[in-house]
């Protein structure tokens, strides 16, 4: 007798909206916008002992001026401790940069099928004269949440942040 067990798969979900960071009033000081980005879940039902790591990275704001988030203090990732199903142990990590891309979640101690959901808050410093304000108005600065390398289609980003799991 002979019995075949198909394997599973490792993926991500991640919020498929924009996330809209906040308003600030036009300020001489540096100012900080921040917000949940939405549940990001990684599903394993591999059945199998290998961990996984979620990686979260961004490229700097672009158009009439530049925003960075590569230098430390410019921008931040905060990754709670994540839900679990299943037998995993799986670590957070914080980034106090949003580049270059880094581990924010790491699954070890795996032993089949297990998910683990967070819910991570994303934050810009915004100083004075690197941001563009309409007359009257106030600059929002957007998100993209993508999943690999896709951008979906009804948004057009100046700036997105890519959160991928691969395995170990």
């Amino acid at each position: 007798m002979t019995i075949e067990v198909g394997g599973g798969s490792l993926d991500i979900t991640v919020p498929g909206a924009s996330v809209d960071l906040g308003s600030v009033a036009v300020s001489a000081a540096a100012q900080t916008v921040s917000a949940p980005l939405g549940a990001v879940t990684v599903s394993d039902t591999r059945g199998g002992v290998l961990g996984w790591t979620a990686t979260a990275g961004a490229t700097d704001f672009t158009g009439p001026q530049n925003i960075s988030v590569s230098g430390v203090g410019t921008s931040s990732y905060t990754s709670p401790n994540a839900a679990t199903t299943g037998a995993s142990d799986v670590a957070a990590s914080n980034l106090t940069a949003l580049y270059p891309a880094a581990p924010v979640q790491t699954a070890s101690g795996v032993n089949g099928i297990n998910t683990a959901t967070w819910v991570p808050v994303i934050s810009v410093v915004l100083v004075n004269g690197q941001w563009f304000v309409p007359m009257g108005g106030q600059r929002k600065c957007p998100l993209v949440a993508m999943k690999s390398a896709r951008v979906w289609p009804t948004v057009l980003p100046t700036w997105f942040l890519v959160v991928l799991a691969t395995a170990r």
